[in-house]
């Protein structure tokens, strides 16, 4: 990967461009194309859910995978970031075995994930976990549908 952008930032599998064309359709074939998957990044999300569904998490390095964006795209609304951090959320206390209703438990979770002073409301640990799940459910698409 060229471009450099730390860890505070989506990360995407290589391929997953060429799955997003193959379930969208190309600009040539616009009769069937699926406006579901319009962009990257909803096949992102889609591989987030599949990734905390699978309770999987990949493990990767940046140079391996490509930077989608730094932030939220700015057709994701707020109620759509939110459903993502709050699944994140969910599925590291799934993982750590926190509650929310422990008021230490909660301390740490938003210390962990969450970054108040950031934009995005995630903190590199955040993105790292969504990265990791992301390319886990990615992984699981790519055995199942065996695409490009």
């Amino acid at each position: 990967m060229s471009e450099n952008v730390g860890q505070k930032a989506f990360y995407r599998h290589p391929d997953l461009a060429n799955y997003s064309q193959q379930i969208a359709g190309t600009k040539e074939k616009k009769k069937g194309a699926s406006k579901l998957f319009n962009l990257d990044f909803k096949l992102f999300y889609y591989c987030f859910l599949i990734g905390v569904k699978h309770e999987y998490r990949a493990k990767y390095k940046t140079d391996e995978l490509k930077a989608m964006y730094k932030y939220f795209p700015d057709d994701f609304n707020s109620n759509e970031k939110f459903q993502i951090i709050a699944l994140l959320i969910s599925a590291y206390m799934e993982d750590t075995g926190l509650k929310l209703s422990k008021k230490e438990d909660l301390e740490e979770i938003m210390d962990k994930l969450l970054d108040v002073n950031s934009g995005e409301f995630l903190s590199e640990e955040g993105f790292k976990r969504i990265n990791e799940y992301a390319l886990g459910g990615f992984l699981k698409l790519k055995e199942t549908y065996q695409y490009p």
